[in-house]
């Protein structure tokens, strides 16, 4: 895989915006925000990824080819979507998800009668 094939992947999972794929070293001054980076070395030797956030670089590869690059830009791509940015739950998620937060609720009353505090107001309880 080559950079043009990896932006058009990129382009046709409609989550360009959490990339940026450069083909030439990057000269402006400031980094874009919350996104994955892949642009060559200043010396065109090396491909480097890394993610940037708040002006910070974090998690910096640097690979010998532009298609060792690609495919491990092409695997971040590939992985299953943060649940916090992917569509609604099913019915069947939401139903899994009220039936934990119940039991949850339940853990903890119990926990809290086992203390001897009163699991609506965590007071302790008269003896």
């Amino acid at each position: 895989m080559n950079a043009n094939q990896l932006i058009t992947a990129i382009e046709q999972s409609r989550q360009s915006h959490h990339f940026s794929i450069n083909l030439s070293p990057r000269r402006q001054t400031g980094l874009p925000n919350d996104v994955f980076v892949m642009e060559p070395t200043d010396d065109l030797q090396h491909w480097v990824v890394y993610y940037t956030e708040q002006g910070e670089i974090w998690d910096r590869h640097q690979f010998d080819n532009e298609g060792a690059a690609c495919d491990y830009v092409y695997s971040i791509l590939s992985r299953e979507p943060n649940p916090a940015t992917r569509g609604p739950l099913s019915q069947e998620e939401l139903r899994t998800a009220d039936t934990l937060a119940r039991e949850r609720v339940e853990r903890k009353r119990a926990r809290l009668i086992a203390l001897g505090l009163d699991p609506v107001t965590g007071a302790p309880t008269p003896l």
